[in-house]
């Protein structure tokens, strides 16, 4: 017997007559995502196609066909008829689960999921910025000791703001956190993160930059506003919040994600 669950619908805001079905089928061979549509508001459905293209899931979030889970992706470009091939987003040595995707008008997507490849659970985040035709490289929304999990995004198209929230015990407890925009496009050398060379401005810790050169720094905030201002000594420590900085060190600025 097939046990049907874990049902995702989504409808299309272009078209309300179409909509879009994920669920899981489990039995005692096999775990697999499934899919339908209807076109005409939920009164017909076409038959199931097969997400996971003959692979075992453990769950929407993930699939095991990789030797770990992995989240992975597939997107359709007509409305759900037709489907491509399956993308591993993840791609890291141990377990990630547990995936938030969203999209935005102007053609930008994010992924976000629960990562355990350091051995203990991170953020991670991948982003698209033609609509999931292609990805760039893994970035971190958290880097700490702690756990931190069960991560949701919303898109504010008024302000062009990603809002980012997840739960950590990072201060000893459950809480959960808030941030917006964090996961950087920029390489590691362009936001000033570098962990070895002579040219090395700064290193990012979870509270803030430490200096490796004295320096005259000014921080702003994403609206623009000065937050920091003043000079700093090397291996001196700029004490900075969550969230995301510009700044400007010898008349570049570095975007810094904390």
């Amino acid at each position: 017997m097939d046990l049907s669950d874990s049902p995702i619908i989504v409808g299309d805001p272009k078209n309300p007559n179409r909509l879009h079905i994920i669920f899981m089928i489990f039995n005692a061979v096999e775990r697999k995502a499934r899919y339908i549509r209807s076109t005409d508001g939920g009164s017909n459905w076409s038959s199931t196609f097969d997400l996971s293209n003959g692979v075992n899931a453990n769950g929407i979030d993930s699939i095991s066909a990789y030797g770990n889970k992995e989240v992975l992706y597939r997107r359709s470009t007509n409305a759900g008829a037709t489907w491509s091939t399956i993308t591993n987003l993840s791609n890291t040595p141990d377990t990630s689960w547990s995936p938030y995707i969203l999209t935005n008008n102007a053609g930008e997507v994010r992924v976000y999921w629960v990562d355990k490849s350091d051995g203990d659970y991170e953020i991670l985040c991948k982003i698209s910025t033609n609509n999931g035709s292609s990805w760039s490289a893994n970035y971190r929304l958290t880097d700490n000791t702690a756990k931190d999990v069960m991560v949701s995004l919303d898109y504010d198209p008024t302000n062009s703001r990603w809002h980012i929230v997840w739960s950590s015990n990072e201060g000893g407890d459950w809480e959960v956190y808030y941030t917006s925009d964090p996961c950087p496009t920029s390489s590691d050398d362009d936001l000033g993160v570098a962990e070895e060379g002579e040219n090395v401005v700064f290193r990012i810790e979870r509270d803030g930059i430490i200096l490796h050169k004295d320096a005259e720094v000014r921080v702003f905030d994403v609206s623009g506003k000065l937050y920091i201002s003043g000079k700093f000594v090397k291996g001196e420590k700029v004490r900075l919040k969550r969230g995301i900085w510009f700044i400007l060190i010898d008349g570049k600025i570095y975007r810094v994600i904390i």
